[in-house]
C-alpha cells in the first residue's frame, strides 16, 4: 500500500522536473479523507490541521473560519491563502452533488472560502447544505470537498469536519515511470 507521503513525493517530483500539466483532479471514492479538528484545540499542531498538500494545512482557531496553517497565523478576510472555492447553488455555480463538482472545475466560479458560501450572515448554515469544491492554487489540484459540521460563535471552540477526496494512489507501473524519470532528469542535470 502506498502512503499519502509517496504519492505527494511523485506529484511534487513531476512538479519539479518541469513536467506541464493540466489541471489535477482529486475525485472521490474510497480513499475519501474525514478530518475533524475538536472544539478549542490548539491550531498550531500538525494534529489539528489537515495537511492537504505539502503548501495547505487547513485548520481553524476556536473563533472565526478555517485558514492555511501553513502561511497563516488565524483566518482572515481572505483565508485559507492559497485556495479558492466554489459552493454547489451559489455564486452562480450550478447545483453539484459530492463528488461531481471537481470534474466540472472549469464550469464553477471560485472565489474566497467565506464569499464562496454566501458571507458571514448565511455562512453558518450554507456551509452545511452547498457542497464544494476547493482549488488549491499553487498545486492546481480540484478536490471536492462536504463539511458535516461547523460550530458556530463563540461557544463553539472552532470545531469542524469535512469529507474530501484524496490524492489517488498511483499504481505500481505509474511509480516506477516516475522514479525512473526523476532519476534520468536528476542525471542530465549532473552531467551540466
Amino acid at each position: 500500500m502506498r502512503t499519502r507521503a509517496a504519492c505527494l513525493a511523485s506529484l511534487t517530483l513531476a512538479m519539479a522536473c518541469g513536467t506541464s500539466h493540466a489541471a489535477i483532479v482529486w475525485s472521490t471514492g474510497p480513499g475519501d479523507v474525514t478530518f475533524s479538528k475538536i472544539a478549542n484545540a490548539d491550531p498550531t499542531l500538525a494534529a489539528n490541521q489537515d495537511r492537504i498538500t505539502p503548501n495547505v494545512f487547513i485548520t481553524r482557531g476556536s473563533t472565526g473560519g478555517i485558514f492555511n496553517a501553513k502561511t497563516e497565523t488565524a483566518f482572515a478576510a481572505t483565508s485559507p491563502a492559497d485556495t479558492t472555492w466554489a459552493a454547489s447553488g451559489l455564486n452562480n455555480n450550478p447545483t453539484f452533488a459530492y463528488g461531481q463538482g471537481a470534474t466540472n472545475h472549469d464550469n464553477l466560479t471560485f472565489t474566497s472560502w467565506t464569499t464562496a458560501f454566501g458571507g458571514g450572515g448565511v455562512l453558518n448554515s450554507n456551509i452545511l447544505t452547498h457542497n464544494a469544491v476547493v482549488h488549491l492554487v499553487s498545486e492546481d489540484i480540484y478536490l471536492d470537498i462536504n463539511f458535516t459540521a461547523f460550530a458556530g460563535g463563540a461557544g463553539g471552540g472552532g470545531a469542524f469536519t469535512y469529507q474530501r477526496a484524496a490524492a489517488p494512489v498511483p499504481e505500481p507501473a505509474s511509480l516506477a515511470v516516475l522514479a525512473g524519470g526523476g532519476a534520468l532528469f536528476l542525471a542530465r542535470r549532473r552531467k551540466r
